[in-house]
C-alpha cells in the first residue's frame, strides 16, 4: 500500500512538471498573433507596335512611263505616272512618334552598254520621284494633293493607332536649261530605246518622341 502511494505521488509530480513545462512553451511561442505576406509591384510597358509590308526597306519599280507627247513651246514638258502604293505602315503606340520617309539611290536599268552622248547623270536627271503620305487609300493624284512629303522630312504622329499609306509618283521632265525642243526629243528617244526601268531605294523610320509618364 505504501509503495502504491509513493508511485502515485511520483506520477502526480511528474504530471505537474510536464504541465508547467508545456505552459512555458505555450507562453513563449503563442503569446501574440503575427502575420506576414508577399506583395508585387507592376509597371505596364508602353505599347510600341509598328508593322508594314516592306518595313525598313522598300524597292519601288516604275515601268511604262513615257515622255510628254506635246511639242516644246518655251515650257518644260513633263509627264507623270499614276500614284503607286509603295508601303503600308500600321502603328499602335502609347507614346508619340516621328515618321520619316527617305528616298535613296536611283537606279536606271538599260540595255545599252553605255550612256550614249548624254552621260548617266543627265539621264537620271530626267526622272524625279515624289512621295505622298496619306491616312486613307487613294486612287488618283487629286486625292493626294497637299499630302506631299519631302525625303527625310519628319512627320509627327500622336499616340494612338492607325495606318499610313505611302504613295510615290515618278515624273519624266524632257527639257532643262540646256537641252530642250528637238535636242530633248532626241534624248527622250534614246531613253525609250535603251532604258527599261527606273528604280528607287525607299525606306522609312518610326522613332519614339515622348515619354510615359511625361
Amino acid at each position: 500500500m505504501t509503495q502504491k502511494r509513493k508511485l502515485v505521488s511520483k506520477l502526480f509530480v511528474a504530471v505537474v512538471v510536464l504541465t508547467l513545462v508545456s505552459c512555458c512553451f505555450l507562453a513563449s511561442t503563442f503569446a501574440r498573433y503575427t502575420s506576414g505576406g508577399d506583395g508585387t509591384g507592376t509597371v505596364e510597358v508602353a505599347t510600341w507596335k509598328v508593322t508594314g509590308e516592306g518595313a525598313g526597306q522598300i524597292n519601288a519599280q516604275f515601268k511604262q512611263l513615257s515622255p510628254s507627247k506635246d511639242e516644246y513651246v518655251d515650257t518644260d514638258r513633263t509627264h507623270s505616272t499614276a500614284p503607286v502604293l509603295v508601303a503600308t505602315i500600321t502603328y499602335e503606340i502609347d507614346v508619340n512618334g516621328i515618321l520619316k520617309l527617305t528616298v535613296g539611290e536611283e537606279t536606271i536599268t538599260k540595255t545599252a552598254t553605255d550612256w550614249g552622248t548624254y552621260g548617266e547623270e543627265a539621264i537620271k536627271g530626267l526622272f524625279d520621284i515624289q512621295l505622298y503620305l496619306s491616312d486613307a487609300k487613294a486612287s488618283s493624284i487629286e486625292e493626294l494633293n497637299g499630302k506631299e512629303v519631302a525625303s527625310n522630312a519628319e512627320t509627327p504622329v500622336t499616340a494612338g493607332s492607325g495606318t499610313y499609306y505611302v504613295y510615290a509618283v515618278v515624273t519624266w521632265t524632257s527639257d532643262d536649261d540646256t537641252v530642250h525642243g528637238e535636242a530633248a526629243d532626241a534624248r527622250d528617244t534614246w531613253v525609250g530605246a535603251n532604258v527599261t526601268s527606273v528604280g528607287y531605294e525607299l525606306s522609312y523610320t518610326f522613332v519614339q518622341d515622348s515619354e510615359l509618364p511625361a
